[in-house]
């Protein structure tokens, strides 16, 4: 019987986000505090007789398996390696599309980190890094939150801090997306060119310093609202949590249009969860999860 490789594809969550610059092919230059959520897709891979691939979960109809960025993966690492073992691979689904979460970029940087562990010859990190940096801009920092809770993402995605939380605690975060889906290149033309100072965030990332960092926001928030107005619908309705206990913060992922509030424990979310759905303004067609950030140990343990 062929063993199946299992692989998590976490989703990403920008809790801040400033834009520094652009470059003159158009890249805006960014700075963020990213950290990953336990909420992940999942690909399969089995050794086959010819490739196939399936997607499964949750979102999977809102996919095409047609062109998916895992297959455009796993041909990239094919040109580079000029292996060619074939595979039936499924994805499962779990994660919004065009969400700010980093979906399709975490499911191919679970892909290349897949292919690289069956190679007999495997690509040593910075080639993996160099390759996951040509399907995307947040194919690394997805690479990276494999082996790494947090990380300080900058330049157009290349550039790659993996950060210590120096915490015991699991922080809790809810997740709440309005089921509208929103792509990043609209919000970069709705954004105002206003260029920030790369944050001046603390040497180390820790329980007694979190506020400093998190200080920083997310730059393109009013221009998301400005393409998807319902946004702001999600951050006052997360904002409504803010006497709960544990409550930290609130902000919106990425491009969005996914926001989020982050708590101190991942019980404490889930409480906050179950009191939502008593605030006016809830929306029952919206998408909502609750759990915890990833921490190291945990995903060792096979989270």
């Amino acid at each position: 019987m062929l063993k199946t490789l299992s692989i998590p594809a976490f989703a990403k969550v920008n809790l801040t986000l400033k834009v520094t610059g652009r470059r003159h092919d158009g890249y805006h230059l960014l700075d963020s505090l990213v950290a990953f959520a336990t909420l992940k897709d999942h690909l399969y891979l089995t050794e086959a007789k010819e490739d196939c691939f399936k997607i499964s979960g949750h979102f999977a109809n809102n996919l095409e398996a047609e062109d998916n960025i895992v297959l455009k993966a796993l041909n990239s690492y094919r040109q580079k390696t000029s292996w060619d073992r074939l595979f039936n691979i499924v994805l499962e689904k779990n994660i919004p599309i065009a969400a700010g979460l980093g979906g399709g970029s975490a499911d191919a940087a679970a892909m290349l980190i897949a292919l690289n562990q069956l190679n007999p010859n495997p690509l040593q990190n910075k080639q993996l890094q160099a390759l996951a940096l040509t399907l995307g801009a947040d194919v690394p920092v997805c690479l990276a939150g494999h082996y790494n809770d947090f990380c300080r993402m900058e330049g157009i995605g290349e550039i790659i801090l993996p950060l210590e939380f120096d915490s015991s605690k699991i922080l809790g975060i809810i997740l709440l997306n309005p089921n509208v889906p929103l792509h990043s290149p609209d919000v970069f033309k709705g954004y105002k060119e206003v260029v920030s100072c790369p944050h001046q965030y603390p040497a180390t990332l820790s329980e007694r310093n979190l506020g400093e960092w998190l200080n920083a926001g997310n730059e393109l928030t009013a221009a998301a609202i400005q393409s998807a107005p319902v946004i702001q619908t999600c951050l006052d309705l997360l904002a409504n949590l803010k006497n709960m206990q544990g409550f930290i913060t609130t902000g919106m992922s990425g491009s969005g249009a996914t926001c989020f509030a982050l708590f101190d424990s991942a019980d404490a979310a889930n409480i906050a969860l179950s009191n939502m759905h008593k605030i006016d303004g809830w929306k029952k067609s919206s998408w909502v999860w609750s759990g915890a950030l990833k921490r190291h140990f945990q995903h060792s343990l096979g989270d």
